[in-house]
């Protein structure tokens, strides 16, 4: 994929759409190759060039509609089951687990489909912060509950990361104007997680890079 991506032009998207599908998870493959398909993307394909890298946040920004896709349509089943769980807890005196909890083994199997393009565009958006509204916006949709989930459970590592490239203040600002009124409630969990992350440890600085 990797010579394809630089030595034929014609194919370039095509092998960056496959290397970014395996690395989302959306293409099956074992753990270890899907950990090398995004160490390609993210540290040989993405920096190679402007073109390249365009084509991985369009190939990126696919996935996460992919990943939108899924948590709408599947919406509904997860609503009904997350209920019957809570049924059952209920009855038999079990506490509620946190809010950023799989409530039902259904959930649990849904944020594990979306988290890793959710992961892959947040890593993106460390590089170019304009994509951060694509995540706001497809989190926002109407039905997408899963994939806000797991927006917000990896929020707290994007806003380290963004604030540790680009500064707090700068950030927070640009984010706050790319933002709409329906965003409101994932740019208040990004700014929140901003506020402290002063007091987080710093991420990794594979990310950052």
């Amino acid at each position: 994929l990797r010579d394809v991506a630089f030595q034929r032009d014609a194919l370039r998207g095509s092998a960056v759409d496959c290397a970014v599908a395996i690395a989302s998870g959306r293409l099956p493959a074992s753990a270890q190759i899907e950990d090398k398909a995004l160490k390609l993307v993210m540290n040989v394909i993405f920096p190679k060039n402007v073109d390249c890298a365009d084509k991985v946040i369009t190939s990126a920004a696919k996935e996460l509609e992919f990943a939108t896709r899924f948590a709408i349509e599947n919406h509904e089943k997860i609503k009904k089951a997350n209920e019957a769980s809570a049924r059952k807890k209920e009855k038999h005196g079990y506490s509620s687990k946190s809010a950023l909890a799989p409530q039902s083994d259904e959930e649990k199997q849904a944020l594990d489909r979306v988290r890793k393009p959710v992961v892959l565009v947040m890593a993106l958006a460390v590089r170019r912060p304009e994509i951060i509204k694509a995540i706001m916006e497809n989190g926002c949709r109407d039905g997408a509950d899963v994939l806000a989930k797991a927006i917000r459970t990896n929020m707290p590592k994007l806003a380290r990361a963004a604030a540790t490239k680009h500064g707090a203040a700068k950030i927070a600002v640009q984010v706050a104007d790319m933002a709409s009124k329906k965003e409101a409630p994932l740019l208040i969990c990004f700014l929140d997680n901003l506020v402290t992350a002063a007091d987080k440890s710093l991420p990794s600085q594979e990310l950052i890079d």
